[in-house]
C-alpha cells in the first residue's frame, strides 16, 4: 500500500521514452489523415480532368 501511495504522489516529469511514444502516435495519426486527404485530392483532380476533357472539343 505504501508503494501505491508513493506512486500516486510522484510528480516527476515525463521521460524521453514517453515523449517518443507521443510523437510516434502523432506521426501515425498524421500519416493516416494524409492517406484520406490524398484520396480526396485524387478524386478532385480526376473529376476536373474528366470535366475539362468533355468541355474541350
Amino acid at each position: 500500500m505504501l508503494k501505491f501511495r508513493s506512486f500516486l504522489k510522484d510528480e516527476s516529469g515525463a521521460t524521453a521514452l514517453e515523449y517518443g511514444f507521443i510523437v510516434g502516435l502523432i506521426g501515425v495519426v498524421i500519416v493516416a489523415a494524409m492517406v484520406d486527404v490524398v484520396a480526396v485530392v485524387e478524386d478532385i483532380f480526376t473529376y476536373l480532368g474528366k470535366t475539362l476533357s468533355a468541355a474541350v472539343p
